[in-house]
C-alpha cells in the first residue's frame, strides 16, 4: 500500500527528516510515536504533500513520487496523489462558516465534481457512520471539540482515500472527548482501512496498532508489534519515553467499546 525510502525534509539548515524508511501493508494500523520534535508530524505532512519531501520516494497505491530530481511536480501530478490520501489534523481545519454536511461534501463536490444531491446522500451516511447523523445543519461552533473532530474523519473519508493520515487527533480535545473519537478510529481499523497515527495516546496504540515507530530525532529509531515496543524493547529511548506515561489514567478503547 505504502512504501516510503530514504526519505528527508529540512526548513533551513534543520534537518527534521533523516532518511526514514517504511512499509505499511494495506489495512495496517501504524502507530507513530516519540517526543515533541521527533519529525511525526512532518512525517504525515510530507506523506499528504502538504509538505514536499527534499529528497526520496514515496509509492502508494501504486502511484510513485520521487523528490530530489531536479524536477517541479505538476500540480495535476499532486492533486491526483493527495486524492489518495485523506488527513484528520490536530485542530479540525472545519470551515467555520459552513455546516457540518457542508464541510463533509466540499471536497466531494469541489473536486471530484460530484452533482449536490449525491454528495449530500454520501455526506449524510458518513455523518450518520460517525455518530453525528442528526448534526448535519450545525456548525463548527454550536459543536464540541470531539463532534468537530469526527466530523474532519467524515470529511477525509468523503474521498474515499486509500490510507488515511491522522496528525495527533486528540491532543487538542478534553479528556472527556478523547473517547468518541479513538471509538470512531478503532471501527475503522476493523472495517480494513490503512491508517497511519501520530498520537500520545499509548492505549489505544497497544490495543489497536498492528505495528508502532518511535521516532526521534528525525529517524526512526525502533519498529515492531506493539508487544515488542511495549513490553519486550531493548531501545533505552523508548523505555525511557514510555515511562512518561501513566496508563492507568488513559482512556481504554476496550472499556469504552464494552460500554
Amino acid at each position: 500500500m505504502l512504501t516510503i525510502s530514504q526519505l528527508r525534509k529540512s526548513f533551513g539548515p534543520t534537518e527534521v527528516l533523516r532518511g526514514i524508511d517504511l512499509h505499511v501493508a494495506k489495512g495496517q494500523t501504524t502507530i507513530v510515536i516519540g517526543p515533541s520534535g521527533s519529525g511525526k508530524s512532518t512525517l504525515l505532512n510530507c506523506l499528504n504533500l502538504l509538505e514536499i519531501p527534499d529528497t526520496g520516494t514515496i509509492e502508494l497505491d501504486g502511484m510513485r513520487m520521487a523528490f530530489g530530481d531536479g524536477g517541479k511536480k505538476r500540480i495535476r501530478e499532486l492533486i491526483s496523489y493527495r486524492q489518495k490520501t485523506g488527513m484528520v489534523f490536530q485542530s479540525h481545519q472545519l470551515f467555520p462558516h459552513r455546516t457540518a454536511l457542508e464541510n463533509v461534501i466540499e471536497g466531494l463536490i469541489v473536486v471530484k465534481r460530484w452533482n449536490r444531491v449525491d454528495a449530500i446522500r454520501s455526506g449524510k451516511a458518513l455523518l450518520a457512520k460517525v455518530g453525528l447523523g442528526e448534526f448535519a445543519d450545525r456548525f463548527p461552533a454550536q459543536l464540541s471539540g470531539g463532534q468537530q473532530q469526527r466530523i474532519g474523519i467524515a470529511r477525509a473519508l468523503a474521498m474515499e482515500p486509500a490510507i488515511l493520515l491522522f496528525d495527533e487527533p486528540t491532543s487538542a480535545l478534553d479528556p472527556e472527548l478523547v473517547g468518541e473519537v479513538l471509538l470512531v478510529m478503532k471501527e475503522l481499523t476493523r472495517e480494513g482501512m490503512t491508517l497511519v497515527v501520530a498520537t500520545h495516546e499509548m492505549n489505544f496504540a497497544r490495543e489497536v496498532g498492528d505495528r508502532v515507530i518511535f521516532m526521534e530525532k528525525g529517524v526512526i529509531s525502533d519498529d515492531g508489534t506493539p508487544k515488542h515496543i511495549f513490553g519486550d524493547s531493548r531501545n533505552e529511548r523508548v523505555r525511557q519515553f514510555l515511562s512518561r506515561f501513566e496508563t492507568g489514567g488513559e482512556v481504554s478503547v476496550s472499556e469504552l467499546s464494552a460500554n
